[in-house]
């Protein structure tokens, strides 16, 4: 991800030096890049969240009856 980071840092720089046609394709590659970024963490995090996983939650709910719940830490 640092690597992207770089890659878009090192861009929006060079199309700061540049003005004209040659600033406009290096800015949108650099947006290109982050569009990329985000669907490529998107993906990663969707397959992730689809693997089962422990809760969040600092304490567990068990339920023991239909109107009590047991709340352990």
């Amino acid at each position: 991800m640092y690597k992207w980071i770089g890659i878009i840092v090192v861009l929006v720089g060079v199309s700061m030096l540049t003005s004209g046609v040659v600033s406009a394709l290096l800015d949108l590659s650099a947006f290109l890049v982050l569009i990329y970024m985000v669907f490529n963490n998107s993906k990663n995090h969707h397959i992730t969240n689809d693997k089962s996983s422990p809760s969040r939650f600092a304490f567990s709910i068990k339920s023991q009856d239909k109107d009590k719940f047991n709340i352990t830490p």
